[in-house]
């Protein structure tokens, strides 16, 4: 048996996460201060810009419309930048 909560029934640790669309955050204490865990969450859902699935969109097609090298990595953080400031 297995109970996430209840580390004497438990032999694993899961983390609490944010997801919103395909970005997933996980943050885990590693089972030795779970609130912390959950606070740390909800601080980092508050930071999330709203249209973090939209950027995702943007990054992803900008990357699936260029070669693989340092060329398209350059882009494409010159485009999270850009995404991020708005």
């Amino acid at each position: 048996m297995n109970a996430v909560d209840s580390p004497d029934y438990c032999d694993f640790i899961f983390p609490a996460y944010v997801k919103k669309g395909d970005v997933v955050i996980g943050i885990t204490s590693s089972g030795s201060a779970p609130g912390l865990s959950a606070k740390i969450r909800k601080h980092v859902e508050k930071t999330l810009p709203p249209n973090l699935e939209d950027i995702l969109r943007q990054v992803r097609e900008l990357r699936e419309s260029l070669p693989k090298g340092k060329e398209r990595q350059r882009k494409i953080l010159q485009l999270v930048d850009e995404l991020f400031e708005d």
